[in-house]
């Protein structure tokens, strides 16, 4: 022990220390420097997996996003068929409910030209039926009276 104290108190006379020192300086800003590049390295390669975190969540978003327009979307489309589907029944109903209502008017109107024009024949043929009588009434009294 007396020899590493004597061997010490030796280089620190011949300015060992300085030296030491400088050393010592010069293995910690290496060092500092090392642990500079480990930390920027870390940090590209953190930021790197952040970016990547961040487009997949994105993405994750955006097709949640889209599913659910998707949907809305076929909603509408349903909504709005079904509404179409109901206005063209409606509609057809009423087309055929008038085309029923003219078509009786048609039948009405008809039926009673038919009647007037029947009626009309019928007085014609009883008041000719009654004038053929009147003429075999009249034929049968000249020969009587001849």
């Amino acid at each position: 022990m007396a020899f590493a104290c004597r061997f010490f108190s030796f280089l620190i006379s011949i300015g060992f220390e300085k030296r030491l020192n400088t050393e010592s300086k010069s293995a910690t800003l290496i060092q500092a420097w090392w642990r500079g590049q480990l930390m920027r390295r870390s940090l590209v390669h953190l930021t790197f997996l952040v970016v990547l975190l961040q487009r997949w969540w994105r993405r994750v978003r955006w097709l949640h996003r889209e599913r659910k327009r998707k949907k809305a979307l076929t909603q509408y489309i349903y909504e709005t068929k079904a509404a179409v589907l109901i206005q063209t029944t409606v509609k057809t109903w009423l087309a055929q409910r008038r085309y029923q209502q003219a078509q009786k008017a048609a039948i009405t109107i008809q039926s009673g030209w038919r009647g007037y024009t029947g009626r009309k024949k019928a007085a014609a043929i009883k008041e000719s039926a009654g004038t053929l009588i009147e003429l075999e009434i009249e034929i049968e009294l000249r020969d009587f009276v001849d």
